[in-house]
């Protein structure tokens, strides 16, 4: 294993507090799926399985083509929907149904005339496999099947995918959670099973199975994947090992980085502090970690000699997260503001960042429209899919509040001439010790 990764220093502006200010929702906008009515089903679930089926959950809105197209599922649907005007009359969108219910989706590929997207199927009683699809979807938003192949299991979650450099090949990253009791011995119980398998789209044929290239083990469901040309990365709590490996699974509860590199994988636990959040892009994946001045920094993971890239500062944002129950953590990819998603799924929060201004606002989205499963930030919107209807909340970024900077007192009226600046920055850095 490799040694934790630092952070550094960060600079952090002068910040003082966010305020509600309703003027930062400037318009809303519903569309209705009108899908099937979805039949509730409840069974026991273990923690790991718990944990897996709230991640598929989250991950269940994907946003196409510059943010303008939608795609999401319910139950055995795939449905796409246009956020903005439907470009060249080619309606508000397509919808296909399955044989089993869609557990899992993520992108394979996105340009600006054609998308591959990966979905996972629940295996049905008899079967010991899952399907996986690839559907392709073009730019007047109809998805079509263009390939499909199974993986063994009866409940597969997607993580990754990427296409391969010929366009040929799609390289498919996934896991299961396995019951056992004696499979690993450092693991009485259940554990997860990382499957990176590969698909030929060049065969017309379906395929009787993908081709497994490994398959690893790991404490805790991945958090976050990112599949380039040639870097695989994963990150966890616990972190991966391959199957057959000699070492032992490594004892920490602490988010850490797994890089795929040359047949092998490579460990570096995360710097210390809260991981607030982690998702996929193109650059690698993104952590937000909470900063003990109850700031966040957003870094991204790339599979290099440096691994960590510290990118910025969310003022405020760790002190938000935690002072709630927090299911879900997003920022936008100018990084002009956050929202958080309460675990009751009912209250998304938003809050534009400083941008060296002492106090910002912050508004909640009307809780009209039902509990929220997933949550996605745009340039300049948040994007939410309820049970039935996707939501699209446009904001006034240029929205800004007056604010005083306040004045700290002189050394000389202070106890014994302390500075007061390096007095204030070491009661930061005890947090709440």
């Amino acid at each position: 294993m490799h040694p934790r990764l630092e952070l550094g220093s960060v600079a952090v502006d002068d910040f003082e507090t966010y305020k509600h200010h309703p003027a930062l929702l400037q318009s809303t906008s519903v569309l209705p799926l009108d899908v099937d009515a979805e039949v509730e089903t409840f069974e026991v679930m273990s923690a790991l399985e718990a944990e897996a089926e709230a991640r598929a959950d989250a991950g269940k809105l994907l946003l196409l083509f510059d943010d303008t197209l939608a795609v999401t599922y319910h139950g055995s649907q795939v449905v796409t929907r246009w956020l903005n005007d439907c470009p060249n009359g080619s309606g508000e969108g397509g919808c296909l149904s399955f044989r089993c219910p869609v557990v899992s989706m993520v992108v394979a590929s996105s340009d600006a005339t054609v998308c591959h997207v990966i979905l996972s199927l629940a295996a049905t009683t008899a079967a010991s496999h899952c399907a996986v699809i690839v559907l392709r979807i073009a730019s007047n938003g109809l998805p079509q099947v263009i390939h499909e192949t199974w993986i063994t299991g009866k409940r597969l979650f997607l993580c990754a995918a990427g296409e391969g450099s010929d366009g040929k090949v799609v390289n498919v990253l996934a896991y299961r959670i396995v019951r056992s009791t004696n499979s690993l011995p450092s693991h009485a119980s259940n554990h997860v099973e990382v499957v990176a398998a590969q698909m030929d789209l060049g065969e017309l044929s379906l395929s009787p199975e993908a081709k497994i290239l490994w398959t690893a083990h790991g404490p805790h469901p991945p958090q976050a994947a990112h599949w380039g040309n040639e870097e695989l990365l994963l990150l966890s709590r616990g972190g991966f090992e391959l199957d057959g490996s000699e070492a032992s699974l490594l004892e920490t509860e602490d988010p850490v980085l797994t890089v795929w590199k040359q047949n092998s994988l490579e460990c570096w636990p995360l710097p210390r502090g809260e991981l607030l959040s982690s998702w996929a892009s193109n650059d690698g994946i993104h952590v937000v970690l909470a900063d003990p001045t109850s700031a966040a920094n957003l870094a991204v993971l790339r599979p290099s000699t440096t691994p960590l890239c510290v990118v910025a500062s969310l003022p405020g944002a760790a002190a938000c997260a935690t002072a709630r129950r927090l299911r879900d953590f997003v920022v936008a990819p100018n990084h002009a503001f956050f929202a958080l998603l309460d675990m009751d799924q009912q209250n998304v929060s938003i809050f534009r960042t400083p941008q060296g201004d002492l106090v910002s606002p912050m508004a909640t989205l009307p809780p009209d429209h039902g509990a929220v499963h997933a949550l996605v930030a745009t340039a300049g919107a948040v994007v939410v899919r309820t049970r039935t209807s996707i939501v699209k909340c446009t904001l006034n970024l240029s929205s800004r509040l007056e604010s005083v900077k306040r004045r700290l007192i002189s050394p000389e009226q202070m106890p014994l001439g302390m500075d007061p600046k390096a007095l204030l920055k070491m009661l930061d850095a005890r947090g709440e010790d």
